[in-house]
């Protein structure tokens, strides 16, 4: 999660907030990741590829071809 906070400071998107580095999936996070999904993924609000929930194929493209997904 830490990983995930870190990249989307590092990400410029439209109206973004800084992000602190906690490791908890915090509401401000969620709200990182739908912007991020919507403005570089060119998702459509609403939808479940829009819906602050990191999926597989959107880490590959966030993280590039070295992401491994660990399930906890």
């Amino acid at each position: 999660m830490r990983r995930l906070q870190h990249r989307l400071n590092r990400i410029h998107l439209e109206g973004g907030t800084e992000l602190p580095v906690t490791g908890n999936y915090l509401e401000m996070t969620r709200d990182e990741v739908k912007k991020w999904q919507v403005q570089k993924r060119h998702a459509e609000p609403g939808t479940a590829m829009a819906n602050g929930n990191l999926h597989p194929k959107q880490a590959r493209a966030l993280f590039g071809k070295r992401f491994t997904l660990v399930h906890k």
